[in-house]
């Protein structure tokens, strides 16, 4: 039951300069009904939303995370967290942000 709640990707890339989006899809393997509480990333540009708050045994929610970068420079690596109950599980999610410089000829 600790482990029943996955998500199916645990790192999403982003360019650093770019705007994008990416779908996480977090599934239920417990016999259990679920709670799920998104913890905000504090990371300026970036916003996730889930579109369950409860997940029903063998259900499946949505994680949309959305990148507007504020600048044109290279960005750390940061987490987005989902919080599981009443396991207490944490799922975390790893955004890494890809950056190539830009080469002026």
């Amino acid at each position: 039951i600790m482990k029943g709640v996955k998500p199916d990707q645990r790192v999403v890339v982003f360019d650093s300069v770019k705007p994008g989006e990416a779908v996480v899809h977090i599934s239920n393997g417990t016999p259990s009904v679920t709670g799920l509480e998104l913890v905000d990333p504090h990371a300026p540009g970036l916003s996730a939303s889930v579109d369950k708050k409860t997940l029903a045994p063998s259900e499946q929610a949505t994680l949309t995370l959305r990148w507007k970068p504020k600048d044109k420079i290279a960005k750390p690596t940061t987490f987005v967290h989902l919080h599981a109950s009443p396991a207490g599980q944490d799922l975390p999610i790893r955004i890494d942000f890809s950056f190539s410089a830009v080469q002026k000829h």
